[in-house]
């Protein structure tokens, strides 16, 4: 009996180390390092671009309601305009258009996922 305890226990903790992989993704930091993170909700805002910092990779929308929302643009966030890719120089060019930010709440602070310019 204590035998197939040992053996349900072992075989469970096995089961939970090889889903472990599953739970977590790859992120990239600022730096271009790659780190191990839970999957982050996806919030989405709609607004005008009101700054854009290429050397400090920041950039300010401002929403609807008036809040302006400042969000890091790493290496992996995808910046577009209809079809054609932008880089972060590029977008530095688009303050003052409006634009729709998909981005992940951080503890050190938002980061854009994916930027679309609008119009």
């Amino acid at each position: 009996m204590k035998n197939k305890l040992m053996n349900v226990l072992a075989t469970g903790a096995c089961a939970a180390l090889l889903a472990l992989p599953a739970v977590a993704q790859t992120a990239t930091t600022d730096n271009g390092q790659a780190t191990a993170t839970t999957k982050a909700p996806r919030e989405k805002v709609t607004g005008t671009i009101t700054m854009v910092d290429s050397a400090r990779r920041m950039m300010t929308i401002k929403d609807a309601s008036g809040n302006d929302i400042q969000m890091r643009v790493n290496k992996s966030t995808h910046i577009m305009a209809g079809s054609r890719q932008l880089t972060l120089q590029d977008l530095a060019s688009d303050v003052n258009k409006s634009a729709s930010v998909t981005y992940v709440q951080r503890a050190h602070g938002d980061v854009a996922r994916r930027i679309r310019i609008q119009g």
